[in-house]
């Protein structure tokens, strides 16, 4: 709490011990927003208990405190952790995994997709080309790039005393023309370049909500498959203790498996066996796991389905053949042999 508790400018009406408490309560409480935990402090008198004789601390103060001291609130969390790891509470043997979306507070009409802005980019870019080339050859110029085309026309502007005229009735000049176009196109791409460099490795992302990803949730109740800003949450549990969390971008598991681990082994954290549901399997993270000296406690996705009826006498499926180890084939119900030929390798998006 030493980030908080620094004297910047006017002293604290509130210590950090007790608004990290109130916070740290009002989560328990099931209260989530910074006004309900103003008003809890006025009215509840549990949280005026925590308080102990200070004012209650208006929403604006809870939500600096909460932003200022991201870093040291997560701190103290795997303080905690580490703690319980001295109390024989928790062990590194077994850590179970798994995800959750959580709907974002932020308008569902307001996405930016990435794919589209990629689009309008490159046709930029030809736009952008096509008139560099051909100013530089109306006016015998070899510029190299429209911002120099923009400082020559803005030099160019003031030394003429060129006025720029709007409306009907009015015939621009060739320079206000030129000058229009290029800060249009400027403007243009600093725009696509600014969302694109939200978007990151996204797809897409919320203009209320830049770090809300659009994803398909559970709860579909219009049925329509549409697509929500969200996060996906992973939760890490051992002995009933949650032992980590992170949020990620992925609309699916799969991808979140590896740079969760990441983050608890950053933490020390390091366990021995990883239970998770079959949202997790994949030969990349089967190959990490191995590598890393996990033991996996993967369900397999087709689980379920082997164990139906239809599967089982389907003859076309690799499960229901023989195979043979020491000549490294699989025999078919006609009774052929099926040899290997070729091992080919498939590039995804991490």
């Amino acid at each position: 709490m030493k980030a908080y508790s620094k004297n910047k400018g006017r002293k604290h009406k509130i210590e950090a011990d007790k608004m990290f408490f109130i916070i740290a309560y009002a989560m328990f409480d099931s209260v989530s927003t910074t006004r309900a935990i103003e008003k809890n402090c006025r009215e509840n008198i549990n949280y005026m208990w925590i308080l102990r004789g200070s004012s209650a601390p208006d929403h604006n103060t809870v939500a600096r405190f909460i932003s200022s001291c991201k870093i040291e609130i997560e701190d103290l969390f795997y303080q905690l952790i580490n703690k319980l790891i001295e109390l024989n509470e928790i062990d590194l043997e077994n850590v179970f995994i798994d995800g959750t979306k959580i709907e974002a507070n932020a308008n569902k009409y307001t996405f930016v997709w990435k794919k589209a802005f990629n689009k309008f980019y490159e046709k930029l870019k030809i736009k952008v080309n096509d008139f560099w080339h051909s100013f530089n050859e109306n006016n015998s110029t070899e510029f190299n790039d429209i911002y120099e085309i923009e400082k020559h026309l803005e030099k160019e502007i003031l030394d003429k005393n060129i006025e720029f005229v709007y409306g009907k009735g009015v015939r621009k000049t060739q320079q206000q023309r030129d000058y229009e176009t290029v800060t249009s196109y400027i403007a243009k791409e600093n725009e696509y370049s600014m969302h694109l460099k939200i978007c990151g490795n996204r797809n897409s992302y919320s203009k209320t909500d830049k770090d809300a990803t659009f994803m398909r949730m559970k709860e579909d109740y219009m049925k329509n498959g549409q697509l929500k800003p969200a996060y996906n949450l992973q939760i890490g549990v051992n002995s009933e203790y949650i032992v980590g969390l992170d949020l990620f971008p992925n609309s699916t598991d799969v991808r979140t498996l590896i740079p969760f681990l990441s983050v608890l082994e950053s933490k020390n954290l390091k366990f021995r066996n990883i239970v998770a549901d079959a949202g997790y399997e994949s030969e990349e993270n089967y190959e990490y796991l191995f590598n890393s000296n996990y033991t996996p406690y993967i369900k397999p996705q087709n689980y379920e389905k082997q164990k139906t009826r239809k599967f089982k006498h389907d003859i076309s499926k690799v499960e229901n053949m023989s195979f043979n180890e020491e000549t490294d084939t699989y025999t078919c119900a006609n009774n052929q042999k099926l040899e290997f030929k070729y091992t080919s390798k498939q590039k995804n998006r991490s």
